[in-house]
């Protein structure tokens, strides 16, 4: 299993600066120094997007709304950036969409063998949960992620869809399911309170491969 951990709070991107203003007032040149430490913070009404590679090649020359995106690995996530509502292109070098962005959403741009697909997810409000995102990106029609023994469903999605649920904070081992057959299961996980763990199901060598990216 591949564990990418990207540095957010819920859903949301380090890219927010506590007491910015308050810096401001103080000193630019202190300002200036930690905005080049963590980044500008995402204005009031912005948009979120992110892209996954499903895909077991390397992504190069991406970019969302044309700021540039990091090269991304095989199965690898990107950082969220942010953009104000509207209308935006997300783009992986060969592939684009371009679709109009609401604020206050989460998106999540993935690269398969079908190509570039968009999932919009809206931000959770119980904060003492964990918000568990289930992305079934294979041939299947319906997989479902189960805890490992298969006793209790925690979300079911059909092919090229994904399915959310929030859960009281606490370590599980999960696995997917196709209906009664186990096709894949994941090591211990710590769901903590106030996170998202987003669970990418990609095609691979006799059973589904399974990333995680935590938020």
């Amino acid at each position: 299993m591949n564990v990418t951990t990207l540095h957010a709070s819920r859903l949301r991107p380090v890219l927010w600066l506590l007491g910015l203003a308050a810096l401001a007032s103080i000193s630019p040149r202190l300002q200036a120094g930690d905005d080049a430490l963590y980044g500008p913070e995402a204005p009031p009404g912005s948009a979120f997007v992110r892209i996954f590679n499903a895909t077991p090649a390397s992504i190069t020359g991406g970019s969302i709304g044309g700021e540039p995106v990091e090269t991304l690995d095989q199965y690898e996530a990107s950082s969220y950036t942010f953009l104000p509502a509207g209308e935006h292109s997300i783009s992986t070098g060969a592939e684009s969409v371009t679709e109009s962005l609401e604020a206050g959403r989460y998106y999540t741009a993935t690269l398969d063998s079908g190509g570039l697909s968009l999932h919009a997810l809206e931000t959770p409000e119980d904060d003492l949960k964990a918000l568990v995102v289930f992305y079934n990106l294979t041939g299947n029609d319906a997989l479902q992620l189960k805890t490992a023994d298969g006793s209790a469903t925690i979300a079911e999605a059909s092919g090229g869809d994904f399915a959310t649920r929030e859960v009281n904070p606490l370590r599980v081992s999960m696995a997917v399911y196709a209906g009664d057959q186990m096709l894949a299961d994941t090591d211990p996980v710590n769901l903590a309170r106030g996170r998202a763990f987003s669970l990418f199901v990609t095609p691979g060598r006799g059973q589904p491969r399974l990333t995680w990216v935590i938020d």
